[in-house]
Formats: C-alpha cells, structure tokens, sequence
C-alpha cells in the first residue's frame, strides 16, 4: 500500500514540527533540523540532529548488561563537563515537568542539557544532548516540550515503523534495517526478516528508496522508468490506482548463474514505484524473493513523509542575538562574488565560464610569437550550476543561495546545502568567485 498523504500527528504531540521515528524511538523535531548521522544497530547508536547552522540533538540508546545506576551515570557526565570546563556552572536538574527524565543543564556559549532515561521493559538506556541558545525561559519550554514527547514506542530490535528523510513505511515486526544510506536527492532503507532457503543464500529483502529533484530529470514515462528498475529483460508492468494516482507494480525474475540459463535458481523481485509532486520525487519499494517469506506487497506500507519539505515556520529552536557567531553562521552569512574578469558563453544546456589564464615568462614575446598559447581556461556548467552562478551577484548569502534553490526543486533546505556548498567549493578553487565572510574571522567563536 503506497499513498501520498502525511501521517496525522497525534493529539498528544505538537501540532507543528517534523515527527521522527527512528528505531522504535518517537520524537518531535523543529522543521529546520536534519537527520547528520544515524545509527541501525539494535544495540548501541545514535541519531544526530542540526539545523541550518550547528549540532542541536544527539539522542542515544543502548543496552546495558544490567539496570543502570542514573544517578551514577549523572555524576560522571558532570565530572567530565568540569574537568573539560572548570570554570562552568551545573545546574543538578532539569527543568521541572520533563517527566521521567533526569539530567543536568550548563552554560557555555550556549545552553546544554544533558538528559537520561532507562526503559525497564525494553531494557533501553536512552540519553539525549541538547544545545539550544535562547533566554532561560525559553529554552527550557523548549526542552520539557521536547523531552514529554521523547519516547520509545518499540523495542530497537522490533521496529516496525521509520519516519525520516522523506519516507515513512511499515515493515513486519521481524523485519530489520540492514542498510541506511541518505545522499542528497538519493534515500535507501534496506531491510530484511532473516529468512533464507535453506542450503542456499536467497533471502527476503525490502528496499524503500526516494529519489529527488524528479521534474528536472524525469520525462514522466513511469512505464519505462520502472522497466529500467526491474531485474530480467521481459518485466510485467500492472497500473495500480492506489489513492488516486497511478501507482506501477513491476514483476520479473532474473536467473542467478547466467551459464545455468532457466534451469538454475532465480530472484523474483516485485516493485511498486509512483511519483509525488508533493515532494518533488519518484519513491520505489523493491521486494526481492519474497516468496521464501511467504510476504506480499501488502505486508510492507510505504508513504510520503510531506512535513520533511515543509518551510521551517513555527516551532524552532530558541536562538539568542547576542550569541557568538560559529564558523557554521559565518559561512552562511558569507557573500559569493563572482570574479569580474569571467565571462559567460551560452550553450543550450548550460554554459561556459571562461576565465583568463596567468601570463607565464615562456608565453610572452617572443616566444609568444612562435607558439600559440590560451589566454583563457574554460569550466563547463549545467543547468543547475547556472543557477547557482546567477545568485551569486554581490547581494545573495550562501543561505539565501540555497534557500533559493531549495525552493526552486522542491528538496529540503539540507539537501539544497550539501548541493550549493560542493558547487561554491569548486568555483572557489577555480578562482571563479569569491566569499566574502562579513565578520572578521578572529571574532568568530
């Protein structure tokens, strides 16, 4: 079952945010914070949050060998804080009405709270870092908001449902992610129920993947896209009207050893894929052998998780003005300028910046005379390059740059940033443009 529609939040959490469900864990989280890093170990892991300028979250889980002494564990992250940081002051306790949590709060250039709590049923140690800027007051409704609707709805081992990246999907309670991989325009969650046939090293195994930035690549040919997906040469190709819109069901099957021909053992795979305007891409549920399971299509819900390409609005982070500035913020301030001498020559699918080259002693007269030598180096660029290059006109900061082209192909702002910095970069090295950061960078914390 694949529909397009986000998941209604419940009663009990924010009515505003991105809701993240990770490895049995169930949060809410401002719509500007992005997933850094993530964990897929059952055992021992971490997802890391930050938002458009630095580290906000780390929320951890781990097994213990046996209960946990929380006061202990209290104890030894303060004596770390205050042999790394003598001259800071600890407050022992949260803010009141964080439920069964228990922490700590410091200052530093910013606010950290420290927060632990262990699950006696799931045997699950959770600890959580915030790093907020804000008044007191602010921060610390933030934190108790944060922190109530922190919970651990499954055991690790047990999760069925994941909610990140732009996908939300259902597996079978004895399914496990295998592989999470989350490039730019590109998400992968792998999973598999551990069944194999015997004797052999077949087994069931689910791909849910995401792939961005469709209208600037995609002909609307969903047929011959999902031809191209399927494993054999001869697939079959159903129209499925899932939700209202046309959602493609591809079968086929593929011989494992190519000598063998159609007397060796095969891999059946299934695929369901369809596009969502809504978040400007193509998703895709691949299930391979899935007899060997005895699992259908049914077994595995996949949907968009629309929230995730939602313009950060209203519930944040507190910040404070009076903050000092982090090389992150500096960066993001910055001003790219184009290098004046560069000129621009049109092509149909994008252009060439050329650039003149520095005269060496051996390139001019006479040598000059007998030898022909370039005056200018040439750097290809495509369609999106361009837009990057025409935004960098003296008056555009490198997050208004990727703002800009957040919006342009409906992707998030941190899939947008990962694009525009490489391509900055490059035109940087290429003595293309210049960044101009608006702070002397000794001022900067």
């Amino acid at each position: 079952m694949m529909t397009s529609s986000q998941t209604p939040m419940d009663p009990a959490c924010p009515s505003t945010g991105q809701e993240i469900r990770w490895m049995g864990l169930r949060m809410q989280v401002p719509l500007d914070w992005e997933i850094r890093r993530h964990g897929i170990s059952p055992d021992i892991g971490s997802l890391v949050f930050v938002d458009h300028r630095t580290q906000r979250m780390e929320v951890r889980w781990q097994r213990p060998d046996k209960e946990p002494d929380l006061n202990r564990t209290l104890e030894h992250a303060m004596d770390a804080v205050r042999k790394a940081h003598p001259d800071v002051h600890i407050s022992p306790r949260l803010p009141s009405r964080t439920g069964a949590w228990t922490g700590f709060v410091y200052d530093r250039e910013s606010r950290v709270y420290r927060a632990v709590l262990y699950e006696k049923d799931t045997n699950v140690l959770l600890q959580t870092t915030l790093t907020l800027d804000g008044s007191r007051e602010e921060t610390h409704e933030f934190v108790r908001n944060l922190l109530n609707h922190l919970t651990l709805t499954e055991a690790p081992e047990k999760a069925t449902h994941w909610r990140a990246f732009g996908i939300d999907c259902r597996v079978p309670a004895d399914w496990v992610l295998r592989e999470a991989v989350a490039k730019p325009m590109d998400i992968r969650l792998k999973f598999d129920c551990g069944t194999k046939r015997m004797l052999s090293k077949q087994r069931t195994t689910a791909e849910v993947r995401r792939l961005g930035m469709v209208k600037d690549w995609f002909d609307g040919d969903l047929h011959g896209f999902a031809k191209s997906r399927a494993l054999g040469n001869h697939p079959h190709v159903l129209t499925d009207n899932t939700g209202g819109r046309d959602v493609l069901r591809v079968e086929s099957d593929v011989g494992r050893f190519f000598f063998l021909g159609p007397l060796g053992p095969k891999d059946h795979q299934q695929l369901r894929l369809w596009h969502d305007p809504d978040i400007n891409s193509i998703l895709v549920l691949s299930l391979t052998n899935p007899r060997i399971a005895r699992v259908s299509m049914e077994d595995i819900q996949v949907e968009s998780s629309v929230d995730a390409f939602l313009s950060p609005a209203v519930l944040e982070a507190p910040r404070s003005e009076n903050q000092p500035r982090s090389p992150q913020d500096a960066l993001l301030d910055a001003i790219p300028v184009r290098n004046e001498a560069v000129t621009l020559e049109r092509e149909a699918e994008g252009a060439i910046l050329r650039a003149p080259l520095r005269q060496r002693w051996w390139m001019r007269p006479p040598f000059g005379w007998f030898f022909p030598f370039r005056d200018t180096r040439g750097f290809g660029v495509d369609a999106y390059g361009m837009e990057v290059w025409e935004a960098c006109d003296g008056t555009r900061s490198v997050k208004g740059i990727c703002e800009r082209f957040a919006k342009a192909h409906a992707i998030s702002f941190g899939e947008a940033r990962v694009a525009v910095y490489q391509f900055l970069q490059t035109l940087t090295k290429r003595e293309l443009i210049v960044i101009q950061v608006t702070q002397d960078p000794r001022e900067i914390a």
